[in-house]
């Protein structure tokens, strides 16, 4: 097994950390369970808008079923989907994407690609709490010459 890091690593909230590491542990886990692999390679990239993780291998790869929005899943469902749709809905619940290449023969490599936080730090796991936080409905204090709160 490999690990590689490209670009610059940045800190990411702790639900980027989690949903990174759950999909390389389902991944790795679905290469050790399913394919046979004789290697994998892990690559987690830093890129100026996103972070993407990376778990290929060289397995025995699958047949894929690609006619939902080029969603690839196991053609068969023997053993539980391999964990696929549970990486996806955790891909998706932070706005990000998973995408799996696949055949008979020629490995399989599942890839999840997350879109950075803004600028300001405060990620999607942010934006439904945002009402919460100090000065979020008058972050200058505009309302009010004192800055009070309305």
């Amino acid at each position: 097994m490999q690990f590689a890091v490209s670009g610059t690593p940045v800190e990411l909230p702790t639900p980027y950390e989690v949903a990174l590491l759950r999909t390389a542990q389902s991944a790795l886990a679905n290469t050790v369970q399913h394919s046979g692999a004789g290697r994998a390679e892990i690559t987690l990239s830093f890129m100026e808008t996103s972070v993407s993780l990376d778990v290929v291998d060289d397995g025995r790869g699958f047949h894929t079923n690609t006619d939902t929005a080029g969603a690839a899943e196991p053609a068969s469902t023997t053993g539980g989907g391999f964990g696929l749709p549970a990486m996806r809905a955790r891909a998706a619940s932070l706005g990000g994407t998973l995408t799996v290449e696949s055949g008979p023969g020629q490995g399989t490599a599942v890839a999840v690609t997350l879109p950075l936080p803004a600028a300001t730090g405060h990620g999607p796991q942010d934006a439904e709490n945002a009402e919460d936080r100090p000065g979020a409905e008058d972050p200058a204090g505009a309302g009010d010459p004192e800055g009070r709160a309305a």
